[in-house]
Parts: structure tokens; C-alpha cells; sequence
């Protein structure tokens, strides 16, 4: 007897310990693959989103080979299938094909599939000691040639391997069935066609188990041949009317093993063959059994609530951006009476999965079950306001301050406010009461909170100072010249509790008119920095600086008529202004207008007005 490569024994006893596959194990890893996607991102952020099963996978590797492009499909016809659950979306046959996309979602799963089982096997043999992968195998020559040599030979000692335990013992015949296949083709060739199986070299192994077992054989004595159509469905599939791979059923399953199939086995001749196409198949009980690609489609349409839900919230989603004009004098028939403000605000509704359905059919892996989107998502409102209200907050807007959080109606002088939380640094509230009367104004809110805010107000945001309306923040206080605030900008709100500022990224600005609100307020330091917390929001105080400077610029911007008719006040309200210990107003008024190239920061002693 031939001496038996050493290598073949020690993958065959390997095979015999190996634990069953787990398909739900890597149903769920694979699940956690596809939130690496890049592409269906935007349902991980969904309201209801995508959530992980924590398997700890951080790429797209299985069996240490990249499945990036097919992981992605996946990810892309799940969502695509899932999409075609959601009513009164769009029209289905316009925007997605759910037969298509269940069909591309199955080839996937099939190949999958292989993957990891794969991947299990030799996870399996480093598990057990073994040194070589099934890859490293399938790359030597000589050992490939000794397996076949061993498979081949019904002497001992593979008569370990033919005993009906083998056949009964399923996980063990899977695995080498599997084995058997996997060593002799790559991947592309790996799965077959009923109609195949027997030119292949697992097929010539089932045919010798089946015949060393011809005694077992009967018409009706069907587990032996039961336990191989069992194993030999790992590596079986069938293929639709498109060419998309799908699961072998049991029917699929059974056909190599029934006439005319059979008849092509070279290994099952003469009695071993006429008894293997007697057996009765529809009475072999396969009620309670699935091919392992069965089992990948089965749990992974299991998962598809999950995608249905985080879609579906996601084609509901509104996201609305806000843009604010001043037309004060521009003249439009529409308008109302100057100062005007227009307001636009631009609503889309479910543009997360437009966007991605206009990205996506783009791919050629996905042509065929995604259509780009043609629907009008956008819903555009137009209003304008008069006499643009101050840069406040509504009531009951919560400021920080060291006794806990206060309602900004109700602060009081020398109430102690956080100014910046990072650094420690508190401000004194002082006797100036910042509120004022206000009708039907429109607020803003972002990330679908409560509207509390004024237009031009401004935000602490971690690239600068930033106010929806800029331009009327600067109006209030020119020197800050903050930026526009924008969707995907950050802003920082105190926590408290870690004692450390968290950054919160609008993904959503919405604002409403507010009938309710009559009065804004504001907050006036008399000491600290320009600063304070609403609603845990990190924002400027917007109460205007008074000073010569501040005045003049305003001044400058009357005619020379009303400039005089300005200056003479002063004038007259000198006696007055004197028991203030600001006679000097409006001479140092005077002379920032005639000298405009006046040095910044000149002392005017005995104004009591600063001169900025």
C-alpha cells in the first residue's frame, strides 16, 4: 500500500473535529460589514437608524480577501428591497425593481456564502493546530495531487472516511465536501449547477462514498444518500431566467442524485447506480433542512425590518435650510414697508435616499434595480419680515449659572452666569433688564428641537462666530463680524455633568413663526467676558456696545442735514448729559465725523461713554 501523504491525514482528522458552520454568526458580521459602506451611510444617521451587532469588524475582509466591491452591492440592494417596502414613496417601477433586487441580493448572499464558510474552516484549522490554510494548500501541487490520490483510493486507511458515520455525521461530510471543491476551483468556478456536480472532483467523492455503502442502499432505506445530497448542497446553486445565482432547494438539491443526472457520474456504475436512482427522494424527509446559502437568505431577509425601518423614517426626513435677505429699499411689489427681511426657507423631503438613489444607479452593479430619481422633493416658502426683532432668545430659554440653571426672563442683577466653561470664567449680570416687546416673530431651532432663537443671534461654533442672519448680528455689534451659520456646522454645548463642552453638527436648521412669543430676551454683563450659555449653547452677548464710536458710525450714515440736527440734541441735552458726567458726547461726536481718520481708543475723560 502507498504511503499516505502525512498532510492529507492531518487536514482529514482537522475536518472530523472542526465545529459546525455558523451562519447566523456571520450573518451578523456580515450585517455589521455592510454599515461600513459608504454608500447607505446616510441610514446609520436615520432617525430609526441601522444599528451594529457589535461583532467588531473594522473592514471588508473575509477569509483575507478584500469583498469590498460585493459587501457594497449588498449594502446597496438591501437598501434597494428595503426601499421598495415603503408606500407612497415614488413609483416602484420607476425608482427601484424589488424582483431585480431581490434576485442581485441572493447572487450576493450565494457568494458570500462560500466566503465564509471558507473562512470558518480555517479558522477552524488554526483552531486545531493546523499550520496551513486551505489556501496554502490549494496552492502546492504535490499536496493537492496526494489529496486527490487519497479520495480516490478505497483501501485503507480511507476506509475511515468511507464509513456511513461520515455520511451521518453532516457537519464533518460538509466540511470535506466543501474541501473537496474548494481545492480544485477558484472562486469565480467555486459554485456549480446541479447539472455539474459530477464532472467535478467532489462529485467523483460522493460517487465512491455512495458505492462503499451499496449495502446501505435501499429503496427504502434513503438516509445514506440523504446525508449526500446534504453535503454535496454546500457547494450547489441554481441560476434564474437573468443569470443570478440562487440557493439550491431540495429539489435542486436532489437532482444529481435522480435520473438523468445520476447517469453522469463516472465513480456510480452497475448495481451502485441502479440503486441509487430506486431511491424515493420526495419521501426522504427534508422538511427540516436548508442548503447553507438557503439559510444566509433566509436570516438575512430576517434582518430586512431592520433596513425597512431606517429607510423608511428616512424618506419621511425634512431637512430645511434657511436663507435671509435684507431688501430693505429693494422695492418689491410683494414686500411690506421697509426695514424689510425676506426669508426662504427650502424644505426637502427625503432627500437622504434621492440622493442616494441618483448616486447608486450610476454603478453598473446596480443599473439594473435602482432608478434615478426624478420625483420634486423641494418645497420652498417665501415670507417677510419688518422691523427685524434684536438678537434674543424666547422665555424659558435655560442660562447657566452657578446655582443651576436659570429661565432667562428671570435672571436678576448680580446673578453669577458661566461665560466659558473650559477655562472656568463667570460674568456678573448686571441691572439692565434686556427685553423686548415683539409680534408674531420668526424663531429658529436646529436638528428638529424647539424654535428659540433670533436670526441674529450669534453662535460659538468651532470655526468662529457664526448667526443665521450675520449681517444683522453685525448690525448690533459691528466689531464681532461673524460668519453664516450653516448646516454642518459645529456648535458647542456644556455638559454639565463631564464638566467638558460637547460638540453638537446641525444636521437640520427649520425656523416658524411664533404667535405665542411677545417678548425675546437677552443677557447684560456688568463684569466677564462677552458670553454666556442658553440652553447649554455657548453664544455671544449681542446687547449692543455703546460708545462714541458705535454713535458716530451711525451718524455717518445720515445725510449732513440730519448729522446737524443730531449734534445740536447733544447740544441741547447737555445741562442734562452733564449730571452724567457725559457733557463731552457730543463734542467728541463732532470731531469723530470731521476727523474720520481719528486714532481708535482716544481717551475722552469725563464722557463716561467709551470711545471703543
Amino acid at each position: 500500500m502507498a504511503t499516505v501523504d502525512p498532510r492529507v491525514n492531518d487536514l482529514i482528522k482537522a475536518l472530523e473535529s472542526a465545529e459546525s458552520f455558523s451562519a447566523p454568526s456571520y450573518i451578523n458580521r456580515l450585517h455589521d460589514q455592510t454599515l461600513l459602506s459608504s454608500s447607505i451611510g446616510f441610514l446609520k444617521s436615520a432617525s430609526t437608524p441601522l444599528t451594529s451587532n457589535n461583532t467588531g469588524v473594522s473592514d471588508f475582509n473575509i477569509n483575507n480577501a478584500d469583498h469590498t466591491t460585493l459587501i457594497t452591492r449588498l449594502a446597496n440592494q438591501s437598501a434597494a428591497l428595503a426601499l421598495a417596502s415603503v408606500p407612497d414613496v415614488n413609483d416602484p417601477k420607476k425608482l427601484r425593481e424589488a424582483d431585480k433586487a431581490d434576485a442581485n441580493m441572493q447572487d450576493s448572499l450565494c457568494r458570500l456564502a462560500q466566503a465564509c464558510y471558507a473562512d470558518h474552516l480555517n479558522s477552524e484549522l488554526r483552531r486545531l493546530g493546523h499550520a496551513k490554510s486551505l489556501d496554502d494548500l490549494k496552492n502546492d501541487p504535490t499536496f493537492l495531487q496526494a489529496f486527490k490520490t487519497r479520495l480516490s483510493d478505497p483501501r485503507e486507511p480511507i476506509r475511515d472516511f468511507y464509513k456511513s458515520e461520515a455520511l451521518l455525521h453532516t457537519n464533518y461530510s460538509m466540511h470535506m465536501i466543501f474541501v473537496a471543491n474548494y481545492l480544485f476551483n477558484d472562486y469565480e468556478t467555486l459554485l456549480c449547477s446541479p447539472d455539474q456536480m459530477w464532472t467535478r472532483e467532489f462529485g467523483n467523492l460522493m460517487g465512491k462514498i455512495l458505492a462503499f455503502h451499496l449495502d446501505e442502499i435501499n429503496a427504502d432505506k434513503y438516509h445514506t444518500v440523504r446525508g449526500a445530497v446534504k453535503s454535496a448542497a454546500v457547494n450547489l446553486v441554481v441560476k434564474n431566467e437573468n443569470g443570478k445565482l440562487q440557493p439550491a432547494g431540495v429539489t435542486d438539491a436532489c437532482l444529481p442524485f435522480q435520473t438523468p443526472l445520476i447517469e453522469q457520474s463516472a465513480t456510480l456504475t452497475g448495481e451502485s447506480l441502479e440503486k441509487v436512482k430506486n431511491v424515493n427522494l420526495s419521501q426522504a424527509g427534508f422538511s427540516d433542512w436548508a442548503s447553507t446559502a438557503s439559510i444566509f437568505v433566509e436570516l438575512w431577509k430576517g434582518k430586512q425590518g431592520d433596513w425597512q425601518r431606517a429607510i423608511g423614517t428616512t424618506t419621511s426626513e425634512q431637512v430645511s435650510c434657511v436663507q435671509t435677505r435684507d431688501i430693505t429699499g429693494v422695492g418689491l411689489p410683494e414686500a411690506p414697508p421697509n426695514p424689510t427681511t425676506q426669508h426662504e426657507q427650502t424644505t426637502w423631503t427625503g432627500k437622504k435616499v434621492q440622493d442616494w438613489l441618483n448616486s447608486v444607479h450610476k454603478d453598473d452593479d446596480a443599473k439594473d434595480f435602482v432608478k434615478e430619481s426624478t420625483k420634486d422633493i423641494k418645497e420652498t416658502k417665501t415670507w417677510y419680515e419688518v422691523a427685524a426683532p434684536p438678537s434674543c432668545f424666547v422665555p424659558g430659554t435655560q442660562i447657566t449659572t452657578r446655582s443651576g440653571n436659570c429661565s432667562i426672563e428671570l435672571l436678576a442683577e448680580n446673578d453669577i452666569v458661566l461665560t466659558r466653561g473650559s477655562s472656568n470664567e463667570w460674568g456678573i449680570v448686571s441691572d439692565e433688564k434686556v427685553v423686548t416687546p415683539i409680534e408674531n416673530p420668526v424663531l429658529y431651532g436646529f436638528n428638529g428641537g424647539e424654535t428659540f432663537f433670533t436670526a441674529g443671534h450669534v453662535f460659538h461654533t468651532t470655526t468662529g462666530l457664526r448667526a443665521i442672519d450675520p449681517s444683522r448680528a453685525t448690525r448690533e455689534n459691528p466689531w464681532m463680524q461673524p460668519g453664516r451659520l450653516l448646516i454642518g456646522h459645529s456648535l458647542l454645548r456644556w455638559n454639565a455633568e463631564s464638566n467638558q463642552y460637547e460638540v453638537v453638527v446641525i444636521d437640520s436648521l427649520h425656523c416658524e413663526q411664533r404667535p405665542d412669543v411677545t417678548e425675546v430676551y437677552g443677557v447684560h454683563l456688568r463684569e466677564g467676558l462677552r458670553s454666556y450659555h442658553a440652553n447649554g449653547y455657548l453664544v455671544a452677548v449681542n446687547y449692543p456696545e455703546i460708545t462714541i464710536k458705535s454713535i458716530a458710525r451711525i451718524l455717518a450714515s445720515l445725510s449732513p442735514k440730519e448729522q446737524t440736527q443730531c449734534l445740536l440734541a447733544f447740544q441741547e441735552l447737555r445741562p442734562v448729559l452733564q449730571r452724567f458726567g457725559i457733557e463731552g458726547a457730543g463734542e467728541a461726536l463732532r470731531k469723530q465725523l470731521n476727523q474720520p481718520g481719528a486714532e481708535p481708543g482716544e481717551d475722552h475723560t469725563g464722557q463716561g461713554i467709551s470711545s471703543d
